[in-house]
């Protein structure tokens, strides 16, 4: 990862009104481990580039990975619109991180979201069912 974050410094030198030097710094801080220098490559990257996708799902990990849940799921929510595709997955993802703040309405929604890009998806049923138990 140091050696790619060597190369990717030199790339922000040679090209420093480019946002892809930054992503990807971001990532081998987000890699590292090192979250606040990762968040602040990420919110430099998506300055530049609004519509970075890749940027907008790190930086909400990485936020997660801070402790800023509520900022977290506003960037995830973010890279969900941005996603070109039907990232299930990612709604999952947001569905637990809103279960976990305890915002069931919003976490079944999510999951809901997830089934109809995933229908039958017997994981993500578990977890509708999960919820709608805990509300009895």
């Amino acid at each position: 990862v140091d050696e790619a974050l060597a190369w990717y410094r030199k790339a922000e030198k040679v090209a420093p009104d480019r946002y892809e030097p930054k992503y990807f710094i971001g990532l081998a801080y987000f890699l590292k481990e090192e979250y606040p220098t990762a968040e602040a490559s990420f919110r430099t990257a998506l300055a530049m580039a609004p519509q970075h996708v890749w940027s907008a799902y790190f930086l909400a990990h990485t936020l997660y990975h801070q402790g800023k849940r509520e900022e977290a799921t506003e960037w995830l929510r973010e890279a969900i619109r941005l996603y070109p595709g039907q990232p299930w997955d990612w709604a999952v993802q947001l569905g637990d991180w809103l279960a976990e703040a305890g915002d069931k309405e919003g976490a079944l929604a999510a999951y809901r979201q997830a089934l109809e890009w995933r229908p039958g998806d017997e994981g993500i049923q578990a977890k509708i069912r999960a919820l709608i138990g805990s509300e009895r």
